[in-house]
């Protein structure tokens, strides 16, 4: 089934160490991570966009368009959906919103990419985190099978997003 998918992009991960529901774990890895070892063996040349790359990414309530103003049911939907944090953070993070600029204009979403081979970590203390190999095994370099998203475009994207919302 591999050979019949174009792309893949994993929405999750972490490539610091820096968890969001562990001292060094995200949560959709923390939640399975054998199901997500079994994804990073089969796939070769995958996207992930972590955590730390996620976070950065805070969309101002007020630059998010005619998405929340409407009085339609979408706008409707969308304010309920971010209710919290409209009104507790005046900002929303659209995390899996951000796989659609990267599958639609990769070139102009994304500003930094590296290459790594990545495994998980199945046991405690750090189980769930995602470990990237940064080092050379043996003098040979690793299989860089993983295109690990550290920086996106924020001016191209954002309006990408906003503009999806609705």
């Amino acid at each position: 089934i591999t050979d019949k998918i174009g792309a893949l992009v994993v929405l999750g991960g972490n490539y610091q160490a820096v968890g969001n529901i562990t001292h060094a774990a995200e949560f959709n890895m923390r939640c399975d991570p054998e199901a997500a070892q079994a994804v990073f063996q089969r796939f070769k040349g995958f996207w992930l966009i972590p955590w730390e790359t996620i976070k950065e990414f805070q969309i101002d309530v007020n630059d998010a368009g005619e998405a929340f103003k409407g009085e339609d049911d979408c706008s409707e939907f969308l304010r309920r959906l971010f209710q919290f944090q409209i009104e507790s953070l005046k900002h929303i993070s659209p995390c899996d919103s951000l796989t659609i600029p990267l599958v639609v204009d990769e070139e102009n979403s994304i500003l930094e990419v590296q290459e790594h081979s990545i495994e998980m970590v199945l046991t405690e203390p750090a189980r769930g985190m995602v470990m990237i190999h940064h080092y050379f095994r043996d003098g040979r370099d690793v299989d860089r099978h993983v295109k690990v998203v550290t920086k996106m475009n924020k001016e191209t994207v954002i309006p990408m997003i906003t503009s999806n919302l609705v």
